[in-house]
């Protein structure tokens, strides 16, 4: 379940799946359960580290700079699967053994 805040002072710690929780709250939580991964892997892959600008609103682009980058680098990949199979599939018909080559295996 994570860390649940021991000795935390003047703050609240809202623990999923505990009793209690008002329907607005349950809600709030399984939003965060869902967006905690993407966080991890922005950190992890799209350099959410350290922010070398300065103040909040220094945080502010930085966290928007790095989900703008995490999008692109999706839309990317996406971008060229699409274009895999349609060179795959053009290269089929015009070149029968094109995925011989090689070029296309790496990329898929």
């Amino acid at each position: 379940r994570g860390f649940r805040g021991h000795e935390v002072e003047d703050a609240e710690v809202l623990v999923s799946y505990t009793k209690g929780l008002s329907k607005h709250l349950k809600r709030a939580l399984r939003r965060r359960q869902a967006i905690e991964p993407w966080i991890g892997h922005m950190k992890q892959d799209g350099k959410l580290g350290r922010c070398y600008l300065k103040g909040v609103i220094g945080d502010q682009i930085h966290a928007t700079l790095v989900a703008v980058a995490h999008n692109f680098r999706t839309i990317l990949r996406k971008l060229r699967l699409f274009c895999i199979k349609i060179l795959g599939g053009i290269g089929n018909v015009v070149l029968p053994g094109f995925w011989k080559i090689g070029l296309l295996e790496q990329a898929a």
